[in-house]
């Protein structure tokens, strides 16, 4: 995983850069330090791929910093951080390998251009394309033949070891090219069209976002290939709707659910709403509200005990979910079935 650490000894400024990185993006590592020797101390035990650091501190000063991290002959990306009174002292940096001057107090207007430039200089994360070339073969294996979703999930999961250290821009490129390659290939045994419904570079995405950008996306070929044979698969989403019904009162969860039908959470996920146009919890919710309308139609039922009935232990929770899908509080609708 990328790191970053930012040194500075005025706390809240130290703590709003720490905010403003993180923000920047999910997945990288946050360091901070209060001087530039506790900075030192820090990197020579984990150095870091991005270096921010302010010049004027106690104990070790922002240039001795510097200096002590380029004699190091470590692959850190360095930039400083300071006040209009220290731009002769930033000048001095340079010789040591600084990459960027920001002035304070920085904006993130002002910083995310820096992180990026600094993040795509620092070196990147070597990997084997070979390696990249045998698992995209297993997957494309583990979609195509016959498969309970198991097997896509265990190569998932070599997935995420294989990528976890790879920068965001690294990674969404890679995600893109590994689809494409997927689809390309999928469709090159001729049986049937196939065609990504998104992008990864359709819009900004965290790391985290990216992968699971991802794993939908393989999902979502493995359902729409299982929903293209017409095979016993298509049953899938009918019987875990049956289940749904049955036990609307519970609180019923999709791990419980995909336990029940024997496939794997994401799966089960992507199947069903690839047929039926609805998340989990949106039919669940539905189908509840369905219910709830029902029972409140028979007057011998209390409002508050249709509520538990459809599985709400809180009322006031069932009242907002009945008012925004049907524009009525359950009160109202039983009046306007003329129930008192």
């Amino acid at each position: 995983m990328r790191s970053i650490l930012i040194v500075d000894d005025e706390a809240t400024i130290l703590k709003g850069l720490a905010v403003m990185t993180q923000n920047y993006d999910a997945s990288l590592t946050v360091h901070t330090a209060a001087n530039g020797a506790e900075a030192l101390e820090r990197i020579r035990r984990e150095p870091p791929d991005v270096l921010l650091t302010d010049i004027r501190m106690p104990r070790m000063d922002g240039l001795s910093l510097c200096e002590a991290v380029h004699n190091m002959d470590e692959p850190i990306a360095v930039a400083v951080i300071s006040g209009y009174g220290d731009f002769g002292y930033a000048q001095k940096c340079l010789s040591f390998g600084v990459k960027e001057y920001l002035l304070k107090p920085v904006t993130e207007a002002e910083l995310y251009p820096v992180l990026g430039k600094l993040l795509s200089e620092s070196p990147r994360v070597p990997f084997s394309i070979s390696q990249y070339e045998e698992w995209l073969e297993r997957t494309e294996t583990a979609i195509w033949g016959p498969s309970d979703g198991q097997e896509l999930h265990d190569l998932l999961s070599e997935w995420t070891v294989m990528t976890n250290l790879l920068p965001k821009d690294q990674l969404r490129v890679l995600v893109h090219d590994i689809l494409s390659l997927l689809v390309k290939r999928l469709n090159a045994r001729h049986v049937f069209e196939f065609e990504l419904a998104a992008d990864a570079s359709d819009r900004e995405m965290s790391a985290a976002e990216l992968q699971h950008f991802f794993e939908t996306a393989l999902f979502e070929l493995a359902a729409e290939l299982a929903l293209k044979r017409g095979g016993s698969q298509k049953n899938v989403p009918d019987e875990m709707m049956a289940y749904i019904d049955r036990n609307l009162a519970g609180e019923i969860t999709l791990d419980e659910v995909a336990e029940r039908i024997g496939l794997t959470p994401s799966y089960l996920s992507s199947l069903f709403k690839k047929t039926t146009q609805m998340s989990f919890v949106q039919y669940k919710t539905k189908k509840r509200i369905e219910m709830a309308k029902r029972l409140l139609e028979l007057p011998h039922y209390r409002v508050t005990d249709v509520a538990a009935e459809v599985g709400y232990e809180s009322y006031p929770h069932f009242v907002r979910i009945f008012k925004s899908l049907t524009g009525c509080t359950p009160s109202e609708y039983r009046s306007r079935m003329g129930i008192k």
